[in-house]
């Protein structure tokens, strides 16, 4: 069959002939698929171009944005796309294919992705990893990557972070009211543009405090994640550039 066989055992098997017959095309080892400990399969694919970019662009170096995309196929795999970005846009480092996007998945993922890339990785940084990271605003995505690359800064992405909070106050499981919506995501953006610490505290505090979020237990847990990832990125920065 042209496009592999449906069932999960076939078409893994048709997927490992395939990266087979894709790296003996290329000449040289640009994918791979694994199986993590708990079961979990892992694609990842580092292509001659990618290689390139990694090796020629000093801005590999520099950051790389994780991107991650779900609901890709019948199986819901997980997709996560490495990129850096040029004047014509993001340019790709690097594809992770998962069956779970748990943290110890992406990790492997991550792990086995250095297998692919060339000696001056991240233009020369290698095995340090880019400057900066930043990442979705996933907890299991900023896990894996500070597990695999200790050394790099994470950034909290902005419009990824005001997303996931959008999408968790309109949530009707949340059981946040119609009116206590905007009030409620306008005092998260100011906690997101803070441009210090003890502005980002204030605003924290004044949110934790505010009537709208008296008794709303789940969502003083999202407001004290924030806080914490907002003040890591902060806190990661400053010693960086230190």
């Amino acid at each position: 069959m042209e496009y592999g066989h449906p069932s999960e055992t076939k078409m893994l098997f048709d997927l490992e002939s395939k990266l087979s017959a894709y790296n003996s095309a290329q000449g040289e080892e640009c994918s791979n698929i694994g199986t993590t400990d708990d079961g979990q399969t892992v694609v990842t694919i580092c292509t001659p171009l990618m290689k390139r970019i990694h090796e020629l662009w000093p801005y590999s170096g520099e950051m790389c944005f994780l991107d991650s995309s779900g609901t890709m196929d019948r199986q819901n795999c997980r997709v996560f796309l490495l990129l850096t970005h040029s004047p014509a846009g993001g340019l790709p480092l690097g594809v992770i294919v998962t069956s779970s996007e748990t943290a110890s998945t992406i990790t492997y993922g991550l792990e086995k992705l250095k297998n692919l890339f060339p000696n001056k990785a991240f233009y020369g940084r290698c095995i340090y990893g880019p400057q900066i990271f930043m990442p979705d605003a996933c907890s299991a995505e900023r896990m894996a990557l500070h597990n695999t690359y200790p050394t790099s800064c994470l950034l909290l992405c902005t419009f990824h972070a005001i997303e996931a909070l959008w999408r968790w106050l309109w949530d009707q499981k949340n059981h946040i009211s119609n009116n206590d919506r905007p009030p409620l995501l306008y005092k998260l953006k100011t906690m997101m543009y803070a441009k210090t610490i003890p502005e980002l505290e204030e605003q924290y505090n004044a949110a934790l405090t505010d009537v709208l979020t008296d008794c709303k237990m789940e969502l003083i847990k999202q407001l004290h994640c924030l806080n914490n990832a907002i003040l890591q990125g902060r806190t990661r920065d400053s010693v960086q550039r230190k």
